[in-house]
């Protein structure tokens, strides 16, 4: 809990907490009721075929979804081929997407790519990109400082004959299989930072896919090898634009939490209604029945975090940043514990490799690293808030 000393500190901070509207709309509550009826149809086939594969995407459901349900153009503009709703909308998606470990395209497609896209003047590749990402036609992927975690991209641009080119490595990027093009964010030489656009198939451009831990979400490492590259924009608009869509992506990283941690609660207490033992369900036992509901405290104390980090993104409020790092310590460690008791409270069924429960723990211990991990967010909720480091680095 924040104490009145600190919100006192933070004015706007504080007139925020006051001014937010926490409760879904109508129209959010009917969108979340239609998604998770289509993910709940579409059952755990395209999850299945994509596990453990190179790209992660199944492009065919990918485009499916997009025509059907139209989740990727959500929170993009009408004038941009989009529906022209907001980032809630989007955020209901993508949390509902987490149930079911589908489409995790969206957070680097319809989040990260298009919050970029959408910053950047009218026209050109902007307005084709952001029409076909709503398409389901293209897919994104993005690499820079602090994507998908600090230190990941070290990638430069270099002027060549009229154009530029693009050298360097950049490490576990997001979808970056089966991205179409990659937006990269690095220093050109004199002028502040610069976005570069880079399609995949680009000569000079190795993209080596990774095993990771999440086999629900592949990764890739880039090699630019003077890959020729677009210079989108540069200068102050690139610095806010790529600030915003940090805070951005940390909130759509704890929703989809919120999903993950939600949907594997809700399997074990349903296992735990089930599962007799001693002629009785496990559930009416007290340690079982105790630990679901501290796992259900937990994570709706998370949900208020998300939900109040969801309207600053709304909003456009300036206490965006500091709610998004606080909806992302939140989430991440009650989705972690909620996905690791869940394995223990389906017991040895919980390990088997049929069973899904491994796979949300998988996807939650990576969501928790990226885009900074829980030291990493306490240190910025620290510095957000003006406290002093300690000895150790860590804020106080």
């Amino acid at each position: 809990m924040l104490s009145n000393q600190i919100l006192d500190r933070n004015v706007d901070f504080r007139e925020a907490l006051r001014e937010a509207v926490l409760v879904p709309t109508d129209e959010q509550a009917e969108l979340r009721t239609v998604v998770r009826d289509y993910l709940e149809s579409c059952g755990d086939g395209p999850l299945r075929r994509v596990l453990g594969s190179d790209l992660g995407t199944d492009r065919r459901a990918w485009q499916t979804m997009a025509e059907e349900q139209g989740l990727p153009a959500l929170a993009i503009s009408e004038s941009d081929g989009g529906m022209g709703y907001g980032f809630a909308e989007l955020a209901v998606a993508i949390e509902e997407c987490g149930r079911r470990l589908a489409f995790p395209s969206l957070l680097t497609t319809a989040v990260l790519g298009a919050e970029l896209l959408s910053a950047l003047p009218p026209g050109g590749w902007r307005s084709e990109w952001l029409a076909a990402i709503a398409a389901g036609e293209l897919l994104m992927a993005v690499t820079g400082p602090g994507v998908p975690a600090a230190g990941a991209s070290n990638v430069s641009a270099r002027a060549s004959d009229g154009g530029w080119q693009l050298h360097g490595t950049a490490e576990f990027v997001l979808d970056g299989a089966a991205a179409d093009v990659v937006l990269v964010l690095c220093e050109d030489g004199g002028t502040g930072p610069a976005l570069f656009a880079c399609k995949t198939d680009a000569a000079g451009l190795r993209r080596s896919p990774l095993q990771t831990l999440d086999l629900t979400r592949a990764q890739a490492r880039y090699e630019f090898q003077g890959s020729e590259a677009i210079l989108l924009a540069e200068g102050d608009v690139v610095a806010a634009a790529w600030h915003r869509m940090l805070a951005m992506g940390k909130v759509a990283i704890a929703a989809e939490q919120l999903g993950v941690a939600g949907f594997a609660l809700d399997t074990a207490v349903e296992y735990a209604k089930s599962r007799q033992q001693f002629g009785r369900p496990i559930g009416s036992f007290q340690a079982i029945k105790h630990k679901c509901a501290d796992l259900l405290v937990e994570l709706e104390s998370a949900r208020s975090a998300v939900a109040f980090a969801i309207w600053a993104a709304q909003s456009g409020h300036t206490s965006l940043p500091l709610a998004a790092a606080l909806a992302k310590t939140a989430a991440s460690d009650a989705c972690t514990k909620v996905t690791a008791e869940s394995i223990q409270i389906h017991g040895g069924i919980g390990f088997a490799w049929e069973n899904t429960a491994h796979l949300y723990f998988r996807r939650a211990k990576s969501m928790e690293v990226l885009f900074g991990d829980g030291q990493d967010q306490r240190a910025d909720i620290g510095q957000l808030l003006g406290l002093a480091p300690v000895a150790g680095g860590s804020a106080s």
